[in-house]
């Protein structure tokens, strides 16, 4: 799986479409993984809203 957060999928569990990366407040943000099964039916990755400025920064550093 590679990271797309602009992708919009269908989740046929949810039986609609929704944006992989969704930034549900202000603090954080969930990132559909997929990987569903018998017992979970939808995998979701949920992480803090500042996580997505990383990337950002340690580039900005480095250069």
């Amino acid at each position: 799986m590679n990271w797309n957060p602009v992708e919009v999928i269908h989740v046929p569990y949810l039986n609609h479409n929704i944006k992989r990366l969704e930034c549900l407040s202000d603090f954080f943000c969930r990132y559909y993984t997929g990987g569903e099964n018998d017992r979970k039916p939808i995998s979701f990755a949920y992480f803090p809203k500042q996580l997505l400025f990383i990337k950002k920064y340690r580039i900005r550093k480095y250069r």
